[in-house]
């Protein structure tokens, strides 16, 4: 971890440890996009068999996260519990042109609580995207969001 943000190699190593953790738990092939602070694809990997979307998946998820300030998850949480309405995630989606997406899996990335980056995961259920996740995120000495 540099202390300016999330480097590149930070980026592959969440990326690295994400892939590992899938293998370990025999998930599905995943797809992980790991984004800076300013939403810029930092690193990413699509393993043998992913579908063809899973790295809009992965990256529409982590882009909800940044866009508003917690995890995809969260979100996909206020909107089951009627705290938010439906309709703002679809207008959200529309908005950022389908880079939008509440699911499970999203995560900010934190170091001394600042939020770094965000990774998105794509590819088993989003819980397992999620825990996958947090586990990539924590193995490589960063905070995630809950």
């Amino acid at each position: 971890m540099n202390h300016r943000g999330l480097s590149l190699i930070d980026a592959q190593n969440i990326v690295s440890d994400a892939l590992s953790g899938a293998r370990k738990n025999m998930l599905q092939p995943l797809t992980i996009a790991v984004l800076d602070s300013g939403g810029h694809l930092k690193a990413f990997a699509s393993e043998d068999g992913s579908g063809t979307q899973r790295g809009k998946i992965a990256e529409g998820k982590a882009n909800a996260a940044l866009g508003m300030g917690f995890s995809s998850g969260q979100f996909n949480t206020l909107v089951k519990n009627n705290v938010l309405p439906e309709m703002f995630a679809v207008c959200i989606n529309g908005a950022t042109h389908g880079q939008f997406i509440p699911l499970p899996g999203g995560l900010l990335i934190y170091a001394n609580e600042n939020v770094v980056g965000a990774v998105g995961i794509s590819g088993a259920s989003s819980e397992e995207d999620g825990k996958i996740a947090v586990s990539a995120i924590q193995s490589c000495h960063f905070k995630a969001d809950p």
